[in-house]
């Protein structure tokens, strides 16, 4: 009670600005800050963590190629981890795919990148977590601005909206190209990319005017009714759209 008394009191007195002190905030809060990071020029457009949360990747608004690069940082040292060039706009968000190998952004300039995680040893100092570099880039993959993107639980679909009204689902695949990696030798290395032609395209809204602003897969399949013959699950996709 008497911890509840002093933080509405220094919030009362703060007048026209209650926003709270550092210390404030390790004090009453649940979520202590740990860390500022810098390197965006401008206000920070979107967020995205991996699945084992060792990396965040952070993206800010954006009028040029530069700018609008996404950064990659290592939780574990809050350094950064990587510069991933593709987009020339504002990356409005990103996902990163649930096995970790993928991350992929959508933006203002109507492009979908693709990143993949490198090859263990292949750029990164000793201690330093796997970074992403880029492995596509698919043009024009809406008429307009693409607003949101995700993963369905099993990776193997992306789907995407846009203000152009449309919802696309791409199909992801991996294909084997030559990488050297830490060890050289012309190993081959997989990598995962997206079908360039989307599976499937519609319009969710009776006003093709109506935007389309976000996407979210159902984290497992829904309606199952028993297992396939080798344990593949039957069900349907869930995805949730809002406009």
């Amino acid at each position: 009670a008497i911890a509840k008394a002093r933080a509405r009191v220094s919030w009362e007195g703060r007048g026209r600005d209650p926003s709270l002190l550092e210390g404030e905030l390790v004090d009453h809060t649940l979520w202590p800050e740990i860390a500022k990071l810098y390197g965006h020029g401008n206000g920070i457009a979107c967020l995205a963590a991996d699945p084992t949360g060792r990396l965040v990747a952070s993206a800010c608004k954006a009028r040029d190629a530069e700018t609008a690069q996404v950064r990659v940082w290592d939780t574990g040292s809050w350094r950064g981890a990587g510069v991933l060039p593709g987009h020339a706009s504002t990356v409005v968000q990103m996902a990163f795919s649930h096995d970790g190998l993928a991350l992929v952004s959508v933006s203002k300039d109507r492009q979908v990148c693709v990143y993949a995680r490198r090859p263990k040893g292949e750029g990164e100092k000793e201690g330093e977590e796997q970074g992403f570099r880029p492995v596509q880039t698919l043009s024009k993959a809406h008429k307009r601005i693409i607003w949101s993107c995700d993963w369905a639980h099993d990776d193997t679909l992306l789907a995407t909206a846009s203000r152009d009204g449309v919802v696309k689902l791409w199909r992801r695949w991996v294909e084997k190209v030559e990488g050297g990696g830490g060890g050289g030798g012309g190993k081959h290395q997989l990598q995962p990319v997206l079908v360039p032609e989307a599976q499937a395209s519609f319009t969710p809204a009776a006003n093709e005017a109506d935007a389309v602003t976000a996407v979210a897969f159902a984290p497992r399949l829904v309606e199952q009714g028993g297992r396939k013959e080798g344990g593949d699950e039957i069900g349907s996709y869930l995805l949730a759209i809002g406009m």
